[in-house]
């Protein structure tokens, strides 16, 4: 069963910010993902590149990248890319009259007015004393909403999610990583549970992420291996616990990803059995 991923907002807003993220070569997003809500990408420093569904978009400063709902999507750069990511409720949108489930938003856009609000979005949220705090921030989601779907819509249908098998199949990988990432993963074991071919399946994967199977399943437990590290696991705990039978080959990874040796990161004062 194929399930979508849902965000978490707080304070009650229809919306959740991520701010000034940083992209590099050894710091790219963690995983390709998707979920049900719209995002909304600026770039505020340097350049790289999105990929959606396969198609990669260069992204450059001052660019808007609006990713659709449901739609596989992963951030990185040959060089370094800072942005800001707001990814919006869609019952908030919905009530709205603006359905983005049918909406198909120009993937690139460049637009100083949207750009503006986005920002004066970023330096309202960061400021806790701000008057009507939440009431500004939901009028000028509403401004932004407004401009993509008065301006920057490339077709409208309900026909416009209905993705192809070879979608389904994707997702239902990146989850079986995700709830499997500790054990052993093959590829003929992963498209035996998939009930797929190992050919299409490696095929299709890299088409719409960007990456094989091998590397997203390394990359995905290396995120993992951070996580245990920062709280105070032993390295030799965490490599076994992220899915490394091989520890040499654990450290090679975590540095090829990471930038440094699991040593370097590793937090002592926590440490656990």
């Amino acid at each position: 069963m194929l399930e979508t991923r849902y965000e978490s907002y707080e304070d009650g807003l229809p919306f959740r910010l991520n701010y000034d993220i940083i992209r590099t070569p050894q710091n790219q997003s963690k995983a390709s993902n998707w979920h049900e809500e719209l995002e909304i990408q600026l770039c505020l420093d340097g350049n790289g590149w999105v990929l959606m569904d396969g198609k990669k978009y260069n992204v450059n400063e001052g660019d808007v990248v609006v990713v659709g709902s449901e739609v596989i999507h992963y951030t990185g750069s040959e060089e370094q890319i800072k942005y800001s990511c707001l990814i919006i409720n869609y019952e908030f949108c919905k009530n709205l009259e603006i359905d983005f489930k049918n909406i198909e938003f120009s993937p690139i856009i460049h637009s100083e007015k949207l750009s503006c609000l986005i920002s004066k979005m970023q330096e309202i949220y960061l400021d806790d004393n701000y008057p009507c705090k939440t009431a500004v921030l939901c009028r000028t989601l509403i401004d932004i909403l407004v401009e993509l779907a008065t301006n920057h819509v490339e077709s409208q249908s309900e026909e416009i999610r209905k993705s192809p098998k070879s979608y389904a199949i994707v997702k239902n990988a990146i989850k079986y990583v995700r709830e499997n990432y500790a054990q052993k993963i093959t590829l003929s074991s992963m498209a035996k549970e998939l009930l797929t071919n190992k050919f299409s399946l490696s095929r299709e994967f890299r088409n719409l992420t960007g990456q094989t199977v091998v590397e997203y399943i390394n990359r995905y437990r290396i995120l993992k291996a951070v996580s245990c590290l920062e709280n105070g696991y032993s390295v030799s705990k965490t490599a076994t616990e992220c899915g490394f039978d091989n520890f040499s080959f654990f450290t090679k990874t975590f540095k090829k990803y990471v930038g440094k040796k699991p040593s370097e990161l590793r937090t002592p004062k926590k440490e656990k059995s």
